[in-house]
């Protein structure tokens, strides 16, 4: 009778301390944030990473009601940025912007110091970037259904630009060879500017550009854009048709950036974080301002922001695996 009322008694001790844990930690996120939160972009200042952290950093200082202070960690293709990122503490004031250079990096790097799913809490996918498929005029190609004709009729005699193998245009140009089976020849830059003077000139045949720094070119008549990356058509070429649309369905890989935050931190938190951002992404000036850039305002929550990044991990893995690519 002892034993079973010590038992007991335990048993209600350790209710009180869960229960008292629980209104602790509600009390917190009610009282969250009253001090400034650090938001780490894994890039330099100026970069398209950096524009979608200010535009957010600015919304959210507005909406949660204290400042969101933005740190530029560029380096090691984004991985010095969630190095910094993984040391936070997990009470919601540290935030960082990963992106799909990141997803890449999961394939690519053996070593790295901090793991993208399980290191952080997804909060949303702030905005997608389709890509364009360009193409140089003399190709004289008008569709996109000519142009995967044209490189089955003659596998191996078009080239197509990149960053660089692991790139996101890289990856983007894998994934439709490896779909709509036609087989490209790669050429590889030290940069997107020097991509896209090289098919201007005529150097390249085919380069899946993200669209802001080929929209000029476009409208010039210097490049012919055949198709974007997304599932939907982009706000800035609306008259340019998808991949999925174009002859390869189930088509999709864009440029991408989300916002997280340290594995430990309290789901009231995040989901308070969540609801501002959302609420920012969908403000007409935002909307505006992003859509001018070329990018797509997203707001996903958690659970798809996390299901978004395991499949472009996925869809990155299989390219790598098959130009059998190694992980370093």
């Amino acid at each position: 009778m002892i034993r079973h009322a010590f038992v007991l008694k335990n048993v209600i001790l350790a209710a009180a301390v869960a229960g008292a844990a629980l209104h602790s930690g509600a009390a917190w996120a009610q009282n969250y944030p009253n001090k400034p939160i650090r938001y780490i972009v894994a890039d330099g200042p100026g970069g398209g990473a950096d524009t979608i952290g200010r535009i957010l950093a600015a919304g959210l200082t507005k909406e949660l009601g204290v400042q969101v202070v933005v740190e530029n960690h560029a380096g090691a293709a984004g991985n010095i940025g969630m190095e910094v990122a993984v040391k936070g503490a997990p009470d919601g004031y540290t935030m960082v912007e990963p992106s799909s250079s990141h997803t890449a990096n999961v394939n690519i790097y053996k070593d790295l110091k901090y793991d993208l799913l399980n290191d952080f809490v997804p909060v949303t996918q702030i905005s997608s970037l389709p890509m364009a498929v360009v193409v140089n005029p003399k190709l004289n190609v008008n569709t996109m259904a000519e142009l995967l004709a044209l490189a089955r009729s003659k596998p191996g005699s078009l080239n197509f630009g990149s960053m660089g193998v692991g790139s996101v245009p890289w990856v983007a140009t894998g994934l439709l060879e490896s779909m709509a089976k036609i087989k490209l020849e790669h050429i590889g830059y030290k940069g997107g500017g020097a991509a896209m003077i090289a098919i201007v000139s005529g150097e390249i045949d085919v380069y899946l550009a993200p669209i802001a720094p080929a929209l000029g070119q476009i409208k010039q008549g210097k490049l012919k854009a055949l198709a974007v990356t997304s599932t939907k058509r982009s706000p800035i070429l609306p008259d340019v048709p998808t991949i999925a649309e174009s002859g390869v369905p189930g088509y999709e890989l864009v440029i991408w950036h989300g916002l997280m935050m340290p594995k430990g931190t309290p789901k009231d938190i995040v989901n308070k974080v969540h609801a501002a951002s959302v609420k920012v992404l969908t403000t007409p000036e935002v909307v505006e301002r992003l859509n001018t850039l070329a990018f797509v305002p997203v707001g996903s929550t958690p659970d798809e922001f996390a299901a978004f990044i395991r499949a472009d991990i996925a869809k990155q893995a299989s390219v790598l695996k098959g130009a059998n690519i190694q992980p370093q």
